[in-house]
């Protein structure tokens, strides 16, 4: 029993480095958006939804997740649990969508309407993941 106790101990304590992590991206965030850096803002407010939800999951002792591809399954499969409204799956692809903008295309650049309408659904997310992952 003890050796599940620390397991979950240690489970915890990740689930927790991965909240502060996001709250930290969520600052990034803010910063590189009121600083008009829009791929800079695209990509912390993924990386924030982003270990919110590998936050989640390693609560709930799934910790065998190593990709974004990965990721994205663990969350069809909550959807398909109905654990997950479509609306937050939807919300967390078009964020992967604007990060790979950010991050890989030299001629696009993210769009401010893009990223300015999924701001309040990644809090909401980010919210969802932190009740969900809550004792």
């Amino acid at each position: 029993m003890n050796d599940m106790n620390n397991m979950q101990e240690i489970l915890n304590n990740e689930a927790s480095a991965n909240f502060v992590k996001a709250a930290k991206l969520l600052k990034t965030f803010k910063i590189c958006y009121e600083h008009g850096d829009l791929d800079g803002a695209a990509y912390g407010i993924y990386y924030a939804c982003y270990h919110a939800v590998m936050a989640f999951f390693v609560k709930s002792g799934k910790t065998d997740i190593k990709t974004h591809k990965g990721l994205n399954i663990e969350l069809g499969k909550l959807l398909r649990e109905r654990q997950l409204p479509i609306n937050h799956l939807s919300t967390f692809s078009k964020l992967a969508n604007l990060r790979e903008v950010a991050s890989y295309h030299t001629g696009r650049d993210v769009e401010q309407d893009s990223l300015e309408d999924l701001v309040k659904p990644a809090y909401a997310l980010i919210e969802l993941m932190k009740t969900l992952s809550a004792d």
